[in-house]
C-alpha cells in the first residue's frame, strides 16, 4: 500500500488534467469581459488611488493576499492576471465538487458540463468583472468546499479544516456561506440513498454542522465589526428572525425570477425535477421515501443557497451577493449528469448542456455589452469635457464647484435589447451619472486631468438657475460665476 504522501502526489496528478480542461472552460466563457477591459464600479478606485481597504467587510485575505499578488501595498490594475487566477480557482474548487458528488477522479463531458453554473452563472459573472476582487470571491468557492476532501481522514481534521475553511469564507467573501451546507446535503443525501449506515451519516452530518457553526460563531464574535452602511450585518432579534429571513430569501427569490429569462427558469425547473428522478431512480431505499427525501432536500438547498444573507436585516441583493445559486445549479447538474441509466443520462444530458449554453451565450453578451457601455461613457465623458474647453467655464482663474444631474443611462445597443433581459440591467453599472453616485462621477472626475473643480453636496446647483452656455443633443452646461452644472440627456 502506497503511503499517504504517494496518494495523495497520485491523487494531484489525476486531477490535473480535469483541472485544465475547466480552466479552459472557465477562461474561454470570461473572454469577453477580459476584452471589455471595464473598470467595475470599485475597480476605478482602486486602479486610481491605489487602495485596498477590503477589511471594512472583514475580508481580511483580500487586504493582505492582495499586497503579494501585486507585489505591492499599493494596487495597480495587473488584470487579467487576477481574472485568470479566479478562473483557475473556479476550476479547482469545480473538480473538487466534481470528485466529491461522483465519487470519481476522471470525468465525462457532461459532468464537466454541468459544473459550468459553479463559476459562469450569471451572478458569479459579476464577481469575475472584478479586477481586483475577483481571485477573492473565486477562494471563497474553494474555501466552500476544500474541506469535505478530508472528510475521510479523521474526525479532528475534518472538524478544523471546517473550521479553517469557514473563515476562509468570511475572510474573502462572505456571500459563499450556503456553499458548503449545500454540498453537505447533498452529500448526506447520496449517503442516504446509497444506504450507508446511519451512525456514519449521523456523524458526518454532525460534525459539518458543528464546524460550520463554530467557524462562523468565530468570525462574528471575534473578526466582524458592526457595519451599518448600504448593507448591515446585524442580525434581528429572536422574535423577528423567521419573519425577516422569509421575507429576504422572497426577496432573493423575486430577483431570480426576474433576473433570469423565462427559458432559463424552464431548464431550472426541469433540473430540479431531473435530480429528483435521479436521487429516486439512484436509490436502494423505497421508492416513496427517495422521493420525500430528495423534494426535502431540494427546498433545504433553495433555502440555502444564499448563506447567511437571508438571516440579515438589511443584506445586500446584488448579483455579486447571490452566486450561491450557481452552485446550487452545480450541484443538482452534476447529481443528475452522473446519474446511471439511459434515461436519466439523456435527460440529464440535454436540461445541462441547455442550460451551459444559455450561460455561455449570456457571458459573451454580458462581456462585449460592458465593452459598449464603456465605449458609450468615454465618448459622452469627452463630448461634455470638449464642450466645457470650448464655452472656457474652466479656463478662468478659481476653483469651480461641478456639479451633475441626469445620467446617460445604457449604450443604446444596451437598450435595444429585449425586455425581459433584466439580468444585464443589473449587472452593467451606471457609468456617468449624478453627483450623488460616487462611481458615476469619478471617471469624469479623476481620470482626465480636469484643473480647477471640487465636488460640493451641501449646495443645489440646480436651485441657482444658471445661464446655459453649451447646449447640445446629450447634455447642458449653465454656468456663473465659480460654478458649473453639467445636465446630462439620455
Amino acid at each position: 500500500m502506497k503511503p499517504n504522501t504517494e496518494a495523495i502526489k497520485e491523487t494531484c496528478r489525476q486531477f490535473i488534467k480535469p483541472i485544465l480542461i475547466l480552466t479552459a472552460i472557465f477562461v474561454f466563457g470570461i473572454s469577453a469581459i477580459l476584452r471589455a477591459n471595464f473598470y467595475y464600479i470599485d475597480d476605478m478606485g482602486r486602479a486610481f488611488w491605489g487602495y485596498r481597504e477590503f477589511q471594512y467587510f472583514g475580508r481580511f485575505i483580500p487586504q493582505y493576499f492582495s499586497v503579494l499578488l501585486h507585489a505591492d501595498a499599493h494596487l495597480t490594475d495587473i488584470s487579467p492576471l487576477p481574472q485568470l487566477l479566479a478562473a483557475v480557482i473556479l476550476a479547482i474548487s469545480g473538480v473538487i465538487v466534481l470528485h466529491l458528488i461522483t465519487g470519481k477522479k476522471q470525468f465525462g463531458w457532461i459532468e464537466y458540463v454541468a459544473a459550468i453554473p459553479l463559476g459562469l452563472s450569471p451572478y458569479f459573472l459579476e464577481c469575475i468583472s472584478y479586477k481586483f476582487d475577483s481571485p477573492y470571491m473565486a477562494f471563497s468557492i474553494f474555501a466552500s468546499v476544500a474541506p469535505l476532501l478530508l472528510e475521510r481522514r479523521g474526525k479532528v481534521t475534518y472538524f478544523l479544516s471546517i473550521v479553517i475553511g469557514m473563515l476562509g469564507v468570511c475572510l474573502s467573501y462572505q456571500a459563499a456561506s450556503g456553499i458548503f451546507p449545500m454540498l453537505v446535503a447533498v452529500l448526506t443525501l447520496k449517503r442516504w440513498n446509497q444506504q450507508e449506515d446511519w451512525p456514519s451519516i449521523l456523524r458526518f452530518v454532525v460534525i459539518s454542522a458543528a464546524g460550520y457553526l463554530i467557524g462562523m460563531l468565530i468570525f462574528a464574535v471575534a473578526i466582524m465589526k458592526p457595519v451599518d452602511d448600504y448593507v448591515s450585518n446585524s442580525i434581528p432579534s429572536i422574535t423577528e428572525l423567521l419573519p425577516i429571513t422569509y421575507l429576504n430569501l422572497k426577496e432573493y427569490y423575486y430577483y431570480v425570477f426576474t433576473d433570469f429569462k423565462k427559458e432559463w427558469l424552464l431548464l431550472i425547473a426541469a433540473l430540479c425535477a431531473g435530480f429528483v428522478y435521479a436521487c429516486v431512480r439512484e436509490s436502494r431505499q423505497k421508492w416513496y421515501l427517495a422521493f420525500a427525501m430528495s423534494c426535502t432536500v431540494l427546498l433545504m438547498l433553495l433555502g440555502m443557497a444564499f448563506g447567511l444573507y437571508p438571516v440579515l436585516t438589511n443584506p445586500l441583493y446584488e448579483p455579486r451577493a447571490m452566486y450561491g445559486f450557481g452552485a446550487f445549479l452545480a450541484f443538482i447538474g452534476i447529481y443528475v449528469a452522473s446519474a446511471n441509466g439511459r434515461r436519466s443520462y439523456i435527460f440529464g444530458k440535454i436540461v445541462c448542456f441547455a442550460l451551459c449554453w444559455c450561460f455561455f451565450v449570456f457571458s459573451f453578451t454580458y462581456g462585449n455589452t460592458l465593452y459598449v457601455q464603456k465605449t458609450y461613457t468615454d465618448y459622452r465623458i469627452c463630448a461634455v469635457i470638449d464642450d466645457l474647453d470650448e464655452t472656457g467655464v474652466l479656463a478662468s482663474e478659481g476653483t469651480k464647484t461641478v456639479q451633475i444631474t441626469g445620467t446617460i443611462g445604457r449604450a443604446p445597443a444596451m437598450e435595444a435589447m429585449r425586455q425581459d433581459f433584466q439580468m444585464m440591467n443589473r449587472l452593467v453599472p451606471t457609468t456617468f451619472s449624478d453627483s450623488s453616485w460616487e462611481w458615476g462621477r469619478f471617471g469624469f472626475e479623476n481620470y482626465y486631468r480636469l484643473h480647477n473643480i471640487k465636488w460640493d453636496s451641501s449646495i443645489d446647483l440646480r436651485e441657482l438657475e444658471l445661464p446655459i452656455v453649451c447646449e447640445s443633443i446629450y447634455h447642458t452646461i449653465r454656468a456663473e460665476s465659480n460654478y458649473v452644472l453639467i445636465e446630462l440627456k439620455r
